[in-house]
This record gives structure tokens, C-alpha cells and sequence, in this order.
């Protein structure tokens, strides 16, 4: 029996450990590998780089027991997730062992969820994303909605680290300009009545005024545009994947990249590829809205 793992050894906060354990999730769903559990994947309850709780993965059903097993430790960084070829290499290696063995990734090691679709594996995509949502949806620590609205829903996620400022940091810079333009031209779109929320996270030595002036950018019909930075931006995850449309932030935020796996069927997703890990092939049947890097969508 071959078994698949992961070592969550990179650090990082909730959605880099989310790519990490769900490496071991997108291997089973193509593979049929059981899922092996370690120490590693540790789920701390109130901990503000650590809300993988909520996301209820350790799930029993898709586990079983390796009898003295053989480990095979695979270590090199992949952000961005392995090529296939370097995949099926490995479970090549792994088929040649006649007992049993745990194929296990750390430091980032990884295949991520949208690759399954852009290699044609749809079906196997398809069941993955269904059952975590169905985890989710069970978990009995997942937030719940903190921004109340009874209408159409435009969620805005921004990335702090990509609006905060590059000399200190040394992030690749982008300020709100995306933003302003994106908001704009959504807004023409929307013949009914709705409501723009714009999540983001304080960050020490940051005025978040860049953001927060946003409340005050003059749009279609004078939409109200709220915006909320005051409590642990995954408190507000319920509400980004129950939105009508999801603007995922210009950069490569895992909050957004968990938001598009976890979003509602019918929502629409807008996005950038130029700035992302978490890519696709094509809009996945019109869920898609790209945009340029300017914020101009491609439609």
C-alpha cells in the first residue's frame, strides 16, 4: 500500500500551511493515496497564524494505518506546485516497493488544487474541491458571517503585504490603483442593487490609509463601500466565500487562493494571473473574470 504525507515544515501563516496539507489532499484525489497524519499538522485553537482549524481537515475517512513502512522523503521547494512529470515520477518510484510505503513532502514541496484541473484531471478536481467544502461546511469552527448584507455582495480581498510599503519590507510593490480600477468597472456590470466590502488586515507601522480612503471612491449609483480591518481577516472568510463576486488580491495572497477553492458555485471570481501561484488554464466555465495588471477586465 502506497500512503502520501506531508511534513509541514516551511512556517508560513493559515493559507501557506493550507497549500502544504492540501498537497497530500490533491494526491489522494488522483492517486487514491490514504492520507497519513503526523504531528506536524497541528491545529491550534485562537491562534492568528494558525486557522487551519477551521478548515477541518484531518479527516479520518481518507486515512489508514502503514505497517512498517518505508518513508520517502521528497524535499525541494515547489510554491508554485511540481510539474506533472516530476509527480508521476514519483509515484513510478514509489510502485516499485513491495511494502508499504508513505510518500511524504516538506519544505513546500508541493501540488497544488488547480493544477488537477489544468493537467486535465477535472473529475478528480471536481471531487476534491466538493469535499472541502463539504469539511468546511461541517467544521465546527468556522467563522461565521460577520458583515451583514441582504443584497448582491462584491468582496475585495488586499493583501496587506502588497500595499504596505516595499522600502521596509521589500515586497514587490503594487498599490491601490488595481483596486480603484477593478471597483470601477465591476460596478458598471451590476444592474442590481449591492454592496462592496473590502477585507484586509492592520500591519504595525501602517495607517491603512490607502485603504481605508477607498470608503470614499465615487462610483456607479453611489454604492456604499465598507471597509473592515479590525478583527483577524479569516473572521471574515465565511462572508469572501458566500460573495457574489470575489476580487482576489493583486499579488500572491493564500487567503484569496483558499477563498476561490472554498467559494459558492455561482460566484464570480476576479483575478489577475500575472501576479499568481494559484493559476488556471481557462475561466472554468465563465467563473472567471480576468483582468490586466492595470485592473482592466478581460472580458
Amino acid at each position: 500500500m502506497i500512503c502520501v504525507s506531508v511534513d509541514q515544515t516551511s512556517g508560513g501563516r493559515t493559507g501557506h500551511k493550507m497549500k502544504d496539507y492540501l498537497t497530500a489532499y490533491c494526491v489522494h484525489f488522483m492517486f487514491g493515496w490514504p492520507i497519513v497524519y503526523n504531528k506536524t499538522w497541528n491545529f491550534p485553537v485562537n491562534d492568528h497564524n494558525n486557522h487551519v482549524n477551521m478548515f477541518n481537515i484531518r479527516d479520518t475517512t481518507l486515512s489508514k494505518d502503514c505497517k512498517n513502512p518505508k518513508n520517502i522523503v521528497y524535499n525541494f521547494q515547489a510554491y508554485s506546485g511540481m510539474e506533472l512529470k516530476k509527480l508521476l515520477e514519483i509515484k513510478e518510484n514509489a510502485e516499485k516497493y513491495k511494502e508499504d510505503v508513505i510518500v511524504t513532502f516538506k519544505n513546500a514541496t508541493r501540488l497544488l488544487p488547480n493544477q488537477l484541473y489544468n493537467w486535465g484531471y477535472k473529475k478528480e478536481y471536481n471531487n476534491l474541491i466538493f469535499h472541502l467544502k463539504h469539511l468546511y461546511n461541517i467544521s465546527t469552527f468556522k467563522p461565521k458571517n460577520n458583515i451583514k448584507s441582504a443584497v448582491f455582495t462584491v468582496t475585495v480581498h488586499i493583501r496587506k503585504g502588497d500595499v504596505f510599503n516595499k522600502i521596509i519590507h521589500n515586497f514587490d510593490h503594487r498599490d491601490i490603483t488595481y483596486y480603484v480600477n477593478v471597483i470601477q468597472n465591476i460596478s458598471k456590470l451590476i444592474e442590481e442593487p449591492f454592496v462592496i466590502n473590502i477585507i484586509s488586515e492592520k500591519w504595525k507601522g501602517y495607517d491603512e490609509k490607502d485603504v481605508r480612503d477607498l470608503m470614499n471612491l465615487k462610483i456607479e449609483n453611489n454604492i456604499k463601500i465598507n471597509v473592515v480591518l479590525e478583527n483577524c481577516i479569516y473572521e471574515y472568510f465565511t462572508d469572501f466565500i458566500e460573495s457574489d463576486i470575489l476580487v482576489l488580491t493583486n499579488g500572491q495572497g493564500s487567503f484569496s487562493d483558499m477563498g476561490f477553492i472554498y467559494s459558492k458555485p455561482s460566484s464570480k471570481i476576479v483575478l489577475c494571473s500575472d501576479y499568481r501561484h494559484f493559476d488556471y488554464i481557462d475561466d472554468l466555465n465563465k467563473k472567471i473574470i480576468f483582468t490586466d495588471k492595470n485592473g482592466k477586465l478581460l472580458i
